[in-house]
């Protein structure tokens, strides 16, 4: 998307992780391949393996510590699309905690009244009528793990795909990390479609 002397912007598949996880079958990452190209790459955020679009990556420790610093204090703006079940509200905002569940229980992640602050707010950008389900744009004030995940299963609209949360199964997770800006900079990672039948601009056509 964007390669600079101090970063780069990359579109991440779905099923791709951003770094690499633990044992040989989680080798293969997004980090690992750029890092052929550009050795001096370096993590500063993530998005989850089966979420899609925009990854920022550090070429040099002064832009790390520079983007790491603006992530932290929520100077960096994200937009993502995803599909939800049913006719969503027009817009609202998502205000609940997150944190880990306990060992052995599942989805590990989750709504907990004693875990970290969490906000989404989301703005519905139109609807699959024939097929029951909604396009929202969804933007995380805050950055806790699978938190626009588990926030729209908390409010009863699993997103499609995403079968760990509730979701419908799909071929993949409707997720897509559509917009970044922070500085003077904004990238854009259009999305034509989640699949067949699900063409973006035929929702859009019925707001």
């Amino acid at each position: 998307v964007h390669t600079s002397r101090s970063f780069v912007v990359v579109d991440k598949d779905p099923g791709l992780l951003t770094v690499p996880g633990i044992g040989p079958e989680k080798r293969d990452s997004l980090i690992t391949r750029l890092t052929q190209q550009l050795p001096t790459a370096s993590t500063v955020h993530r998005l989850d393996r089966d979420t899609s679009g925009l990854v920022v990556f550090a070429l040099d420790k002064a832009t790390h510590r520079h983007l790491s610093a603006a992530f932290e204090e929520r100077l960096v703006r994200k937009s993502y699309l995803g599909i939800v079940p049913g006719i969503a509200p027009v817009s609202g905002t998502i205000d609940e905690p997150i944190g880990k569940a306990p060992p052995g229980v599942f989805p590990r992640i989750r709504i907990d009244p004693t875990g970290r602050p969490a906000t989404t707010r989301f703005r519905r950008l139109g609807i699959f009528p024939d097929r029951d389900l909604s396009v929202l744009e969804l933007r995380p004030v805050t950055g806790r793990p699978q938190q626009i995940r588990v926030h729209l299963a908390h409010m009863g609209w699993p997103l499609l795909g995403d079968t760990l949360h509730g979701g419908d199964p799909h071929h993949r997770l409707c997720l897509h990390a559509s917009r970044i800006a922070f500085d003077h900079h904004a990238f854009h990672a259009p999305l034509a479609d989640f699949g067949p039948g699900l063409l973006l601009r035929d929702a859009y056509a019925h707001p």
